[in-house]
C-alpha cells in the first residue's frame, strides 16, 4: 500500500498533516519527464513553505548530486502495488557512471524524504564522498530535523 491511494492528493496530504501551511505548493516529479528534473522541483519549491514533491515511480540517473537545500520540504514515493518491505525500490535516486566521487544527494537543510531509495558509485578516497545519501552536508551544515521514512 502506497501513501496515496487514490481520491483528492490535497485532501490525504493535509489528513496526513503533511500540508502545513494553506499556501504550501505541491509538486509531482515524473522521471519519464526529463524536461523536469527532481532538481528542478526541489529548486521550485519556496523554503519552510511547506512545499512537497510526489515522485511517481521510477528511477532517476543524476550525474551531479541532488541538493536537498530548501528547508522544510517533503519528497514522497508513491505508487500502488509495490512491495512495503522494497520501500525505495520504486523511486531511488541513483548516480550516473560518470559520478564516482560525491553523493547521489547531499542533505543539508532539515526536509521529509518518505520512500525513496540512494544508490552511488562509491569510489571517492574520503568516507563521505561516495555516500549514496549525505545528511549534513561535507560536515559543513548541521540539517538537523531531516526525517527519513522507508529509505534505503
Amino acid at each position: 500500500m502506497g501513501i496515496i491511494q487514490s481520491g483528492s492528493v490535497i485532501a490525504q496530504l493535509n489528513a496526513m498533516g503533511i500540508l502545513t501551511q494553506p499556501d504550501s505548493n505541491v509538486f509531482i516529479f515524473d522521471p519519464s519527464v526529463s524536461s523536469f528534473t527532481l532538481q528542478n522541483a526541489i529548486d521550485a519549491c519556496t523554503a519552510d513553505k511547506g512545499d512537497v514533491i510526489i515522485w511517481v515511480g521510477g528511477g532517476h540517473e543524476v550525474s551531479t548530486p541532488v541538493l536537498f537545500n530548501k528547508a522544510g520540504i517533503t519528497l514522497i514515493g508513491t505508487g500502488r502495488g509495490y512491495n512495503r518491505l522494497a520501500a525505495g525500490e520504486g523511486h531511488a535516486i541513483y548516480a550516473a557512471a560518470s559520478l564516482t566521487d560525491e553523493p547521489a544527494a547531499k542533505i543539508t537543510e532539515a526536509c521529509r524524504i518518505i520512500e525513496i531509495g540512494f544508490a552511488s558509485r562509491d569510489t571517492g578516497a574520503t568516507f563521505f564522498s561516495g555516500a549514496a545519501a549525505l545528511i549534513g552536508g561535507e560536515a559543513d551544515a548541521t540539517p538537523f530535523g531531516v526525517h527519513m521514512l522507508n529509505c534505503r
